[in-house]
């Protein structure tokens, strides 16, 4: 299997709809920064928020750990959505400082 281009571009993998994996060049990236929600239904306290947008934080099978953001840069919102479910839920809210450490484990359980 090749490696990466040099020593700080690391090799990109994808899994295919089959679940094989294949080793991407830099340039067939097709990198995910946000998901449309559009037909995503809304589970929870998440309901009644007005979202300007997301940036995802990280993917696992079919769910995305994504930032949130609402217009108060005070307020940090984490929160899950899932493909497959076609829903999107919040997270207890965080501390900032702990926003940058939310991470997904494999099969997509928050932690």
């Amino acid at each position: 299997m090749p490696a990466g281009l040099d020593l700080d571009t690391a090799p990109f993998f994808r899994r295919d709809g089959n679940g094989a994996i294949a080793v991407k060049r830099e340039e067939e990236r097709q990198l995910v920064t946000k998901v449309d929600l559009a037909d995503y239904r809304r589970v929870g306290d998440i309901a009644a928020l007005n979202l300007l947008g997301n940036k995802t934080i990280a993917t696992s099978g079919d769910v995305t750990l994504l930032w949130f953001f609402t217009g108060d840069p005070n307020r940090l919102l984490v929160g899950l959505a899932d493909r497959r479910a076609k829903t999107v839920s919040m997270l207890p809210e965080l501390a900032s400082s702990k926003g940058f450490n939310a991470h997904l484990a494999p099969g997509g359980d928050s932690c």
